[in-house]
């Protein structure tokens, strides 16, 4: 059920009930960056696939504007702080377009 966009406490758009909702966006991407450190862990040519690399561009490797996304060197302390925290909590204020947006 969509509902009506309002303005929170601190300005913010979003829809009533939001706060209720699961963060279901944050979970999808939790578990797809998940996917990916396990594989590198097992196939460590996987993240050197991924991540950023000036001119790959120039080499058409045009993946490589979204999979860094899904690369987190930091470890998976590193990964479940930013869901924990950021993807929730940007979910839950923002919804779900506009975290996808972001």
């Amino acid at each position: 059920m969509l509902m009506n966009p309002t303005r929170n406490r601190e300005g913010v758009l979003s829809r009533e009930g939001d706060r209720r909702r699961s963060p279901l966006l944050t979970v999808c991407v939790l578990v797809v960056t998940s996917a990916v450190s396990i594989m590198g862990f097992v196939h460590h040519g996987v993240l050197d696939a991924l991540e950023r690399e000036p001119g790959v561009l120039a080499r058409d490797e045009w993946w490589r504007l979204l999979t860094p996304l899904l690369v987190h060197d930091g470890g998976w302390l590193h990964l479940a702080a930013n869901a924990a925290v950021v993807g929730v909590s940007v979910e839950r204020a923002f919804g779900r377009r506009l975290w996808l947006a972001l």
